[in-house]
């Protein structure tokens, strides 16, 4: 048979005449490469919602135009819970902040604007101790922040040379910024500071070379010597919360340390297994973090569903987010249903 093939490959015209038909074997079938996936869109953070900030049931957002709209209630507010009309005065606004019994602004020019009650000189002097107000007031001796940061009865800010400057003061004068500070009072550091945050009776800074000064109690029931905790931290820190009971830093990969008892077995600075961390707050007993390329919202606690997560803030009962597209959600602490905030247009 082999022969009678090759001869016939040889004097093809003469098998063909015979009738014997020669078929080429069928070309292997290539299949159709699969079609690649999509990229995910990339997430673009919120254009008209700069910033957010939460207090007990109130809470407040800066917009791109400056101005400040707020909602909920809170009894610094006034004794109906309505938003004073003045709030919608406030200009030139590009952060806020607030803890409990007060809230504070943050304008362009480098000045700060408070309101609610100014316990031991968190309002700066704007309203006498122990006085109030419902309207925010300019604080006299406050200027040149560029970020700023709300305790539970101090405020602190870095200023546009790199300062980190406080001024009110706790229950025991555990901050060692005076009893209480009028004036904003600069924290020693070793270098220029880049992150300040005050929490319930404490405060830390980081400063360019990452070493982090805390001062007060940032632990609960626990004092250094002289009040006032020094260390190195073991990453390039990008941001930092002090909350409740603790502290916590977080480097650009989302690597999360905390000191307190998130960190080591003896509450001091340990790595916390949480990957991915954008941004962390933790009050109240409670925290929550945008956490992932999808800015997922992660907490400790039962919280809603949310991705896109650009802004995140805990006020105690109420607690608030800023999405991609500009929507804000808030819902109360330990439960899922979300409630969406109307914006101004």
């Amino acid at each position: 048979m082999l022969v009678r093939t090759w001869l016939c490959l040889l004097l093809l015209p003469a098998c063909i005449a015979e009738g014997q038909v020669i078929r080429e074997e069928d070309p292997a079938v290539i299949p159709e490469p699969e079609p690649e996936p999509e990229p995910e869109p990339e997430l673009v953070p919120p254009q008209r919602v700069v910033d957010l900030a939460a207090f007990g049931q109130a809470a407040c957002a800066v917009l791109d135009s400056g101005r400040v709209h707020c909602w909920g209630d809170n009894w610094f507010f006034d004794p109906e819970g309505e938003i004073p009309a003045s709030m919608a005065d406030l200009e030139d606004v590009v952060g806020v902040d607030g803890f409990i019994e007060y809230g504070c602004v943050q304008h362009g020019n480098g000045g700060v604007s408070c309101w609610g009650f100014s316990h031991y000189n968190q309002l700066g002097g704007a309203v006498p101790i122990r006085d109030s107000t419902i309207d925010p007031l300019v604080l006299p001796h406050v200027g040149n922040a560029v970020s700023l940061s709300t305790g539970h009865h101090h405020a602190c800010m870095i200023d546009q040379t790199n300062r980190a400057r406080c001024w009110g003061n706790s229950y025991t004068d555990a901050l060692r910024i005076g009893y209480p500070a009028e004036k904003p009072v600069t924290m020693e550091t070793g270098a220029p500071a880049k992150l300040v945050s005050a929490g319930l009776e404490g405060l830390c800074v980081v400063d360019v070379d990452d070493r982090m000064v805390c001062q007060g109690q940032v632990l609960v029931n626990t004092r250094y010597p002289d009040n006032r905790l020094e260390l190195d931290l073991p990453i390039e820190a990008v941001g930092l919360h002090v909350g409740w009971e603790g502290a916590c830093v977080w480097d650009a990969a989302g690597a999360l340390w905390c000191l307190g008892p998130m960190g080591a077995e003896d509450q001091g600075l340990g790595r916390y297994p949480l990957d991915g961390v954008k941004e962390f707050v933790g009050h109240y007993g409670a925290w929550c973090a945008i956490v992932g390329d999808e800015r997922r919202l992660v907490c400790d606690k039962a919280g809603p569903e949310l991705e896109d997560v650009w802004h995140l803030t805990l006020g105690g009962a109420l607690s608030c987010a800023v999405t991609g597209d500009d929507r804000v959600a808030c819902w109360q602490q330990g439960q899922t249903e979300l409630t969406w905030i109307d914006l101004p247009e």
